[in-house]
């Protein structure tokens, strides 16, 4: 009874999409160009028989980056897919792969638009990245008999909850994939009281130990020397709304202390960046936006990172990083970029997203939690103070990456049967 409801809410929900499309196209108007494929107006323009994978965003793919990379190298015979939700995230996959990966944006979960896409593509297998639980995109693979394998599955506690209402419904799309591979025991546990068959459930761990080996060393030192080798800098990466506001009330802060800082200021989204470049002239600070103001660089107090796909080399022109989507309560993100840096970690107190990765750094020493303004002003001050403090909290961080790397490898012995066999 509830597949069918959500399905006619899905057409219902029409017109808000078609709002929300023209709203986001206004400040990126990629949007506007996938109208129709988010609508199954249009298929994708993607080879068949292709190994398809799925990814929400940029910090996705991201994830599944050196995965992709070994798929090429081991099964150079079989076309790759990817698809994303967002233009900046197919944007992202031709930066990564250029012509050797099609890129493609996943259609609206409406069961007419996600059969016509399912049905063009007709993938050999389909991977589906972390929580892309979509009913109707599970149906129609189900109906079709491709073989799906959730990869770098995560579940809180708090998503937990909020599933368990929709018992009928998760068992059905948790039942769809041949294999599930969790990134923790926990978040496997918790998938199998959800209903996902517990001989399916695999701990291969978390992809993007493996993404983060994964570095620009080159474009690292090149902006490094840009803004000024002398200067301390401080990321304060992937932030989001009524976050930037406290990040600045910190670096004023930090400033008393170390007047030259320069505050390389990352949001999480495209769409902010005019209103975070606003949020810092009304405080009177001197910015520079990367796409435009190269020149201005060395003189700025605060860089504006306004370019897509370069955060991950970003952290590489840092002293100390601050992860954002983590002051607010949104859960927190990918914290293991800056760890590979060997950079150390400070985080606010809303990590659920990334509770073990977290727990686990914590434990080596390697990033610290604040709660406000205050905490970080103190925290990051006291870290670009004492380098040998920063180089061992750095060496702890780049040690913890390397020994939990290999889940790219070991998902990867996982779709290998599938990508032989036949369907």
């Amino acid at each position: 009874m509830i597949k069918p409801l959500y399905s006619a809410a899905t057409y219902l929900a029409t017109p808000a999409l078609l709002g929300y499309l023209a709203w986001r196209s206004r400040r990126e108007p990629a949007y506007r160009q996938y109208i129709g494929e988010r609508f199954g107006l249009r298929g994708p323009s993607a080879p068949r028989d292709a190994l398809w994978i799925h990814a929400a965003s940029v910090g996705e793919v991201q994830a599944m980056s050196a995965l992709v990379r070994a798929c090429q190298q081991r099964y150079p015979e079989r076309p790759i897919v990817i698809s994303t939700m967002t233009p900046s995230g197919a944007d992202h996959v031709r930066r990564l792969f250029g012509t050797g990966v099609s890129a493609a944006l996943l259609p609206f979960d409406q069961p007419h638009a996600m059969r016509h896409f399912v049905r063009q593509l007709s993938p050999r297998l389909a991977v589906i990245m972390e929580m892309e639980w979509w009913p109707n995109l599970f149906g129609c693979l189900r109906a079709d008999a491709v073989p799906v394998v959730m990869a770098n599955a995560r579940l809180s506690e708090r998503s937990a909850r909020r599933y368990r209402r929709l018992p009928g419904l998760m068992r059905e799309m948790l039942g769809t994939p041949r294999v599930i591979s969790a990134q923790t025991r926990a978040d496997a546990d918790r998938l199998i009281r959800l209903g996902a068959p517990g001989d399916r459930v695999v701990v291969d761990g978390n992809l993007k130990f493996d993404a983060s080996g994964s570095m620009d060393r080159e474009s690292a030192r090149g902006l490094r020397h840009d803004i000024g080798s002398a200067r301390p800098v401080w990321i304060a990466a992937s932030t989001r709304g009524n976050e930037e506001p406290a990040v600045l009330d910190a670096f004023r802060m930090i400033q008393k202390d170390h007047p030259d800082l320069l505050l390389l200021l990352a949001p999480r989204h495209a769409d902010r960046f005019d209103e975070v470049e606003h949020l810092c002239q009304a405080r009177g600070l001197r910015l520079a936006r990367r796409s435009r103001d190269s020149a201005g660089m060395a003189d700025a107090e605060v860089l504006l990172a306004d370019t897509l796909g370069e955060l991950p080399w970003l952290y590489g022109a840092a002293d100390v990083a601050f992860v954002g989507g983590s002051l607010v309560p949104l859960g927190g993100q990918n914290m293991l970029e800056p760890a590979a840096w060997g950079l150390p970690v400070v985080l606010g107190p809303h990590t659920f997203n990334f509770t073990e990765v977290v727990k686990q750094l914590t434990a080596a020493g390697a990033a610290e939690s604040v709660s406000n303004a205050a905490e970080l002003a103190r925290t990051v001050s006291r870290l670009l103070s004492d380098p040998q403090e920063r180089a061992n909290g750095g060496g702890r961080a780049q040690s913890l990456v390397a020994r939990h790397a290999g889940a790219g490898e070991r998902l990867l012995s996982r779709l290998g049967p599938l990508l032989r066999g036949d369907r």
